[in-house]
């Protein structure tokens, strides 16, 4: 840790601050920081295993299509025209795909029983055929012919609920041609009234269903991709929902998930922003929603979901990232700041991301659909402690050891601090300009742990030496940093 006076890393000048201590200096603060900073990993995740799908698989979704037990898998696979179903073994295990047929490119399945005679069916978002197909299943893993009902333009995403209190599960469908969400409330036969629509931000990719205002009713979220947004509707009770409100996101949002992610017992916002790398987390207030920090993901983030991954009681957030083939757990400190961060691979292009319980083991596992090579991955969770963070004392504060170093790919950048504390940190060229900013905000006294992607300017850095700069309690702290290419 190099402490610099001066309190703006704009004036930072590297050689003079690197080099300007002594060794013995810069020995004792290496030092001080290792005896501050303690900790254990393991994996959170074993090694993935493939099962195969239809063709250009979009979604998956986790439910009990047979009387066994346990889960099984429903997955919507747009170059198909169908959805593939793979019944589980109870142990993380998966049968061979039987893939339905369905509308035309199904890229959204949700699951629920709506007939009422106890067995799941399925509801898929037709792109290609402006509809929404539904399929009764049988109760032994076996559907029936779909029946199609109208939406808007190139749904791209469904989600079920009961929208109007009267005990019979609704659809709301995502139209991303239309900018539209189609509302279809059911019968509690298997079939549907007309849509209605209400009208979102610009390309709307998903939504997601939640009683965001406390009111005692359902509302309706949707991730406009085309205007970097998403859209809150609120519901009435009866099935109708209110004009919009839209809230600023990252980049090319295309996913949402809700939770209290900052455990101020309001439910939060978590954004999956394709064009920005990140995952933005929006917290819930009585006037709506406001960003409390942007989350470091992998490349091209398509989806989100939440889940405690490490059963510490904390809600936690997984990414997807398409550009990486990998998906990034990232494990929150119950404030919605990212304590650790650990990525997995999966197949090729991944695309969405299921947090259930595969084997009953009482740890979340993870089931990811890999749209480039037609199978999804299923990631069994090792139920190990991942990181066994100090406490901190109450005058210390601790900047690093930042691992890799050097670094290829992500790095880890961890700091402590013994009160409540605005923390501002940023990442410098050799030339000493600012190129990232990867946390400003305040964060909570303890442990935390920021991961830059190594990114900045729009693109990924070339090699050579970086600096990362951290503004906390009025001072200023710089570590030197080389990337390899």
């Amino acid at each position: 840790m190099i402490h610099a006076p001066a309190p703006s890393c704009a004036r930072f000048t590297p050689r003079r601050v690197l080099f300007g201590l002594p060794s013995a200096a810069l020995t004792a603060c290496a030092i001080l920081l290792a005896a501050s900073w303690g900790e254990a990993r393991a994996e959170l995740f074993g090694p993935r295993t493939d099962f195969p799908t239809g063709s250009h698989p979009l979604f998956v979704a986790a439910g009990r299509a047979n009387a066994d037990g346990t889960l099984d898998l429903a997955v919507a696979n747009r170059g198909g025209n169908s959805v593939s179903v793979l019944l589980g073994n109870g142990a993380g295990g998966f049968g061979s795909a039987d893939d339905f047929a369905t509308g035309p490119a199904a890229t959204g399945v949700a699951l629920g029983d709506l007939n009422g005679d106890g067995a799941l069916d399925l509801a898929v978002a037709n792109e290609g055929g402006n509809s929404v197909s539904t399929l009764l299943g049988d109760g032994t893993g076996g559907f029936g012919p779909p029946a199609s009902f109208a939406t808007g333009t190139a749904p791209s995403a469904v989600a079920m609920a009961d929208l109007n209190r009267d005990g019979k599960l609704d659809l709301a469908v995502v139209n991303q041609g239309s900018n539209t969400i189609s509302v279809l409330l059911g019968n509690g036969a298997g079939a549907f009234g007309p849509k209605s629509d209400g009208s979102t931000g610009n390309q709307p990719t998903f939504v997601a269903i939640a009683d965001l205002n406390a009111d005692g009713n359902l509302d309706l979220v949707a991730a406009n991709s085309g205007d970097n947004s998403v859209s809150v509707l609120n519901g009435d009770g009866a099935g109708g929902f209110a004009t919009r409100t839209d809230f600023a996101t990252g980049s090319a949002p295309r996913a949402v998930a809700i939770a209290d992610v900052n455990g101020d017992g309001t439910l939060d916002l978590a954004v999956a922003n394709e064009g920005s790398n990140s995952v933005s987390v929006l917290g819930g207030a009585a006037g709506g929603f406001g960003p409390i920090s942007d989350l470091p993901a992998g490349s091209r983030p398509s989806f989100v979901a939440i889940g405690d991954l490490n059963g510490d009681g904390h809600p936690d957030v997984v990414a997807t990232n398409e550009g990486d083939n990998n998906v990034s757990a990232l494990l929150l400190n119950g404030a919605g700041a990212v304590i650790i961060r650990q990525d997995f691979a999966t197949g090729s292009a991944p695309r969405a991301v299921a947090v259930t319980d595969l084997n009953a083991d009482g740890t979340l596992d993870l089931t990811v659909v890999n749209e480039g090579s037609n199978s999804v991955s299923v990631l069994l969770n090792s139920g190990q402690p991942v990181a066994v963070l100090p406490s901190v004392p109450a005058t210390a504060f601790a900047f690093g050891p930042m691992t890799p170093n050097p670094g290829l790919g992500a790095v880890r950048i961890p700091f402590a601090l013994a009160r409540e504390t605005h923390v501002r940190l940023h990442v410098l060229d050799g030339l000493g300009r600012s190129i990232a900013v990867l946390a400003d905000g305040l964060f909570p006294p303890g442990p935390h742990e920021v991961i830059w992607n190594s990114r900045g300017g729009g693109g990924s850095v070339p090699a050579g030496i970086y600096f990362v700069c951290c503004q906390a309690g009025g001072n200023t702290f710089v570590r030197r940093l080389a990337m390899l290419r």
